[in-house]
């Protein structure tokens, strides 16, 4: 398999007694470009909005048309995503689901 940008490739090996059997595996590499190392900020609400801001502009959506196809107030993202409001689950489940990925995604840098 030929690699390109959107795969990483990882070694493998596994030991025998008898011989050593060397695996590649070629996994993909996230397609995001994180504008902001979450590993700094405390607040668990800013760093839930780097990671929607980061699918968000991934994906291709401005703020209004993510607002529009998760059918929530354009306004309220956006202080979501500048950490200044709480956010339910039903909210983070439109989000996901506007953005196609799962809700672990978003959180997952939490």
């Amino acid at each position: 398999m030929a690699a390109d940008q959107s795969c990483r490739q990882t070694t493998l090996r596994f030991q025998s007694c008898a011989s050593t059997i060397r695996l590649t595996v070629w996994r993909p590499v996230p397609k995001f470009v994180v504008v902001c190392d979450v590993s700094s900020v405390k607040d668990h609400r800013k760093v839930l909005g780097i990671s929607i801001r980061n699918y968000r502009t991934d994906a291709g959506f401005t703020l209004e048309s993510l607002a529009e196809k998760a059918e929530l107030h354009p306004n309220f993202l956006g202080r979501v995503e500048r950490g200044e409001e709480y956010i339910s689950i039903a909210a983070l489940r439109r989000i996901a689901r506007a953005l196609k990925v799962r809700v672990r995604d978003l959180v997952d840098a939490l």
